[in-house]
């Protein structure tokens, strides 16, 4: 049996056999029991078939941040490598945890030409379509991103562009109103996928990512599914996807406020309030590994540039599943936008340049696609889970298996809100299906207490289910 897991250290000497690496952004997570040393990249291999414990502060993070973070997992001793770590096997059989150089450094005096990266990003994104023989599929919101990716593949009849709405009236949606115009113009095949049922694939999300991010990308999984059965065999076995995911990012759309402390990092998570009630936790809690995280990224927090980078070094916990619900279907994934030249390159770009993307803007412009749409055509609310309700209704969570950890009381009112909405709830939702009176009450910060509902329901039901399939509930493991 391998030995415990060490801290990590600043060390980048390899003594040791490396197990496994975690790049700069940690993009696929790797997992290891610090009490055993044994090393997964599937988290269901370290709780399953044993009578694991809730760790309190990994469990506490996890309801506030609405997944895993801080290298810490909602389970005792069961922990992922932070971005630029590597996990290490020396002779004894003992586990070492150690940093790695990391390639997110910033000079204040130097600013990138925006010219200069938008022709490196077009011959990237070029040179990777000429490489791939079959179709090249682009999720296409509209957005500047997916505008990008399919104006810079070049032969534009092997692309084949998707798009999903996100409002309750799907067809009429900002999104599908601006990629059918982008599709039209550079004359790419198009269609759009219907979504709503993506509540049965629910079992689906847990068995790809285990109970370490909150029940949230079932709708990809319907969406590639869909994807999937529009496309021909012949087609399907050389299908590859073209992701735009982040880009938006380093580009300028997100600006991450100072953080002075460590309670200040869930300001860089942007959760956008899908998590739970991080006090329904009924375990005692320290906060040890936050601490530690926010020690370890001074730096970073110090400067806005960094800033972003520990942002996405959180979130890609979650997001990763823009790529993995794509290649667990069966298709070649690939995005310009994770790679530490790009982002840096991006992130380096004069700030009034980066402000509302306006580089962006002026070279889509200068190529005929910008604007596409009026500024208020199409439906730009989100009403998409309230659909997935009507259409697939979620079953009440059992609050008695997840009193192990959660204060009942609160599992009851998650129930009622999300199966039984309040009045002004149902007032809230029929509201937001007007575009207008929706986007208004979105500004103003109307809360739909139904959206917060659900938001919780999915943070709980991943810990719902790791319980259910331990054996339930464990008396010994609850508080008194």
């Amino acid at each position: 049996m391998p030995g415990t897991a060490s801290a990590p250290t600043p060390s980048t000497r390899s003594p040791g056999r490396v197990i496994a690496e975690a790049d700069w952004l940690a993009r696929e997570p790797v997992y290891y029991d610090a009490s055993t040393g044994h090393v997964s990249r599937d988290v269901h291999e370290l709780i399953r078939d044993r009578a694991w414990r809730f760790d309190p502060e990994g469990l506490r993070n996890y309801l506030e941040f609405g997944f895993s973070v801080f290298g810490q997992t909602p389970f005792e001793n069961v922990r992922f490598l932070l971005p630029c770590q590597r996990a290490l096997r020396d002779e004894s059989g003992a586990l070492r945890i150690e940093d790695r150089p990391d390639p997110a450094t910033f000079d204040a005096s130097f600013e990138m030409d925006e010219a200069t990266l938008l022709e490196t990003l077009r011959q990237r994104v070029a040179t990777w379509a000429a490489s791939r023989s079959g179709v090249i599929v682009i999720p296409t919101s509209g957005g500047y991103d997916s505008r990008l990716l399919n104006l810079w593949v070049e032969r534009r009849e092997q692309v084949r562009a998707f798009t999903y709405g996100i409002s309750t009236d799907q067809p009429r949606s900002r999104e599908v109103l601006r990629a059918r115009e982008v599709c039209r113009r550079l004359d790419v095949t198009w269609d759009r996928i219907e979504l709503g049922r993506y509540h049965e694939r629910m079992p689906d999300w847990y068995d790809l990512v285990g109970p370490v991010v909150h029940a949230h990308g079932m709708y990809q999984i319907e969406f590639y599914h869909a994807v999937r059965d529009r496309l021909a065999p012949e087609d399907m076995a050389r299908a590859c996807v073209l992701s735009g995911i982040i880009g938006d990012v380093w580009a300028g759309t997100v600006h991450v406020p100072p953080i002075d402390d460590p309670g200040d990092l869930i300001q860089a998570s942007y959760a956008h309030g899908l998590a739970a009630d991080p006090t329904a936790c009924r375990l005692p809690v320290r906060e040890d590994r936050r601490r530690q995280f926010f020690e370890r990224y001074r730096d970073h927090l110090a400067d806005p540039r960094g800033r972003v980078v520990v942002a996405m070094r959180l979130k890609l916990m979650l997001l990763r599943y823009l790529l993995e619900v794509p290649a667990s279907l069966g298709f070649d994934v690939w995005t310009p936008f994770l790679e530490p030249d790009v982002a840096m390159a991006m992130l380096m770009l004069p700030p009034d340049r980066r402000r509302g993307r306006a580089w962006q803007r002026q070279a889509l412009a200068a190529a005929g696609f910008e604007p596409l749409i009026g500024r208020f055509a199409g439906d730009a609310s989100f009403g998409l889970d309230h659909v997935a309700a009507r259409l697939v209704p979620l079953e009440p969570l059992d609050a008695e298996a997840l009193s192990e950890a959660i204060r009942p009381d609160y599992v009851e009112h998650v129930n009622r809100e999300v199966l039984e909405p309040s009045r002004w709830s149902r007032w809230r939702r029929r509201a937001g299906d007007r575009p207008l009176l929706g986007a208004a009450l979105g500004r103003i910060g109307a809360p739909d207490p139904w959206l917060r509902a659900y938001a919780a329901y999915m943070t709980l039901w991943p810990l719902q289910e790791a319980i259910i399939r331990r054996g339930g509930f464990d008396p010994s493991a609850a508080p008194p």
